[in-house]
């Protein structure tokens, strides 16, 4: 469509409009309150009324548009309720990456307990029914891949029991864990167990030839809680002999994306600057520049960034985009913090009248 502005003939009697229909065009689309309102409604009621595509194209405006100043994060949070019960995957997949969007936000807050704890609420029917058994269709297991894996990392009860069963079971009997849930028992065994499953894992990234493999098992050994295992494998991603140089990239993210190692990481970043710089260049270490300021909320966090950068010279222009980005999550706390806050108090206020 290359026109401006295009007239549609509606039917008198509809209830909502739904525009985009299965997300075939690459643009936004913002409705009036009224139209936001009555979608709302009808996914409350009825979600199957719309496409699975279309749900998951009105959770990525509204949460897109909220990011962008554009709509109230109440309606994004208001749509978001109707995911108690939806069961399907791409709707759930849209959901995960903005809640994880929201919640690297809002680590730091106060409101961070109660927005995991709504967040936990949301995803738990569809955790119990995926279960953890690796059957069903295509789209069922990545349904449940990507389910379990964002409850687990939130602290879903019944993770580290079914994770350290099958880790075990793998560890002391050889017995095979299904690949499909690799990426869930790995670091969730790691998470919760000691240093014998991280031995153990490490010993396994260094024997294996599959890439994919390694590449899973890193990620698992920097979901550690034990902060000598969080600098010793950033450590060893400087070190060829220790990780292989295609993965050490894959390290350093992985510890950024863990809530307990984002500062080692932004400080491992920086005491080794030049180093990181020249091996991976100008391109990947912008991406993990990206990766472990993510986190950045304040007027503090900025100047910090601001200051240490301005000492890089000509290295600068690598990280200006996470400096934008910085500066947009500072803004958006700024504006937004306070109207997550009462979503969340007004939610709880009516779920306690009704009990």
């Amino acid at each position: 469509m290359n026109e401006q502005l295009k007239n549609f003939e509606l039917v008198d009697d509809a209830a909502w409009i739904k525009a985009n229909v299965n997300q075939t065009g690459f643009y936004r689309v913002k409705y009036d309150h009224y139209n936001w309102n009555a979608l709302i409604t009808q996914l409350k009621s009825d979600h199957t009324a719309l496409s699975s595509a279309d749900r998951a194209g009105l959770l990525d405006d509204a949460f897109s548009l909220s990011f962008g100043f554009v709509l109230a994060p109440k309606v994004a949070l208001d749509l978001s309720v109707y995911l108690l019960n939806e069961r399907d995957y791409v709707p759930w997949a849209t959901a995960v990456q903005h809640f994880d969007r929201l919640l690297v936000l809002c680590e730091e807050k106060a409101i961070y307990l109660t927005l995991k704890k709504y967040i936990l609420e949301m995803i738990a029917p569809v955790v119990t029914q995926v279960g953890w058994e690796d059957n069903g269709s295509h789209l069922d297991k990545l349904l449940r891949s990507t389910v379990l894996k964002f409850a687990c990392e939130l602290g879903h009860s019944g993770c580290k029991e079914q994770s350290l069963l099958l880790f075990h079971a793998w560890m002391r009997n050889g017995t095979r864990i299904p690949p499909n849930l690799r990426s869930i028992v790995y670091p969730n065994a790691i998470r919760y167990g000691g240093e014998e499953e991280w031995a153990y894992v490490y010993e396994q990234y260094q024997t294996t030839s599959t890439a994919s493999e390694r590449k899973e098992l890193l990620g698992a050994l920097t979901a550690t809680r034990n902060v000598w295992h969080i600098t010793q494998i950033l450590s060893y991603s400087l070190q060829p002999d220790k990780v292989k140089s295609q993965d050490m990239y894959y390290v350093f993210i992985g510890v950024a994306n863990n809530p307990l190692g984002r500062w080692h990481a932004w400080r491992f970043l920086r005491s080794s600057w030049d180093d990181i710089y020249e091996i991976y260049g100008a391109a990947t270490f912008k991406r993990m520049l990206k990766s472990c300021t993510q986190h950045f909320t304040t007027e503090f966090d900025y100047a910090e960034l601001e200051a240490f950068l301005a000492t890089r010279g000509s290295q600068l222009r690598a990280a200006r985009q996470a400096m934008e980005l910085v500066r947009h999550s500072v803004e958006w706390m700024a504006r937004s913090e306070y109207l997550v806050v009462n979503w969340l108090q007004d939610r709880q206020s009516v779920f306690d009248a009704n009990t």
